[in-house]
């Protein structure tokens, strides 16, 4: 096992590596039940030293955008290339230095890292679902047909998030102009999971969210479970 060091021991934890492959980013998670409190927001790093093992270095950031980030657990994050992505799960007194004290809060929005530049962003997820959240959800990377990127796949999960966990926007914090106002916790939201007949796909590339509805045998609603996408017969793609 690889001694962490000074770097934050999470729960649910997302690892975007980059693609050279000789290192990864650790980002989201949150602390355990047992401990009080969150670590600060911080980016840590995780280099490769092809003997087994490797160290864990913090990655500052000079993006002015990070600063006002908060550390998000149970949504879900995959690599695309040389960026990071991150979306859904919620915000609490156990994610971020920043909600110390809070109950989970769930929030909107897709984070991004380039891992080259180090420039952050943070984006709409209106197309997402009807309030642009979701948690316990995985995300894959597929090959668009045709063009020369990825899309992102999110499946699985539940949408509205669970009736424990509020709707909040900090427009200070996330600046996106199409969110509305927020749902204080008078207007909690029911909770419904996503079934897998329709899948939501995001082009990271033009920023837009699209939905395609499954044929063949669906499988049943799932969450907090792992997924991979590999190339299969004929130029698809199976997950």
């Amino acid at each position: 096992m690889v001694p962490k060091g000074l770097a934050p021991i999470l729960n649910h934890e997302t690892l975007w590596k980059t693609p050279d492959r000789n290192s990864c980013f650790l980002w989201a998670g949150e602390t355990s039940l047992l401990i009080y409190g969150s670590p600060p927001l911080e980016l840590w790093k995780f280099n490769i030293d092809n003997l087994g093992g490797g160290t864990w270095s913090p990655a500052p950031s000079n993006d002015t955008l990070f600063p006002h980030l908060l550390r998000q657990s149970t949504g879900c994050g995959v690599a695309n290339g040389d960026t990071g992505l991150y979306t859904g799960g919620y915000t609490s007194g156990k994610t971020d230095f920043a909600t110390s004290g809070q109950a989970n809060i769930g929030r909107e929005g897709i984070v991004s890292l380039n891992m080259t530049s180090g420039a952050w962003s943070n984006d709409s997820t209106i197309g997402l679902d009807e309030y642009g959240m979701i948690q316990s959800c995985v995300a894959v990377t597929l090959p668009a047909i045709g063009l020369d990127r990825s899309l992102i796949i999110i499946l699985g999960g539940t949408s509205k998030i669970h009736p424990s966990i509020h709707r909040y926007i900090d427009t200070s914090l996330t600046p996106c102009s199409d969110w509305g106002p927020p749902l204080w916790a008078s207007q909690i939201l029911p909770s419904r999971q996503m079934s897998l007949n329709n899948i939501t796909i995001y082009d990271p590339h033009i920023g837009v969210w699209f939905s395609q509805t499954a044929t063949g045998t669906i499988p049943g609603n799932r969450g907090n479970f792992c997924a991979v996408s590999i190339p299969g017969d004929n130029g698809t793609y199976e997950m």
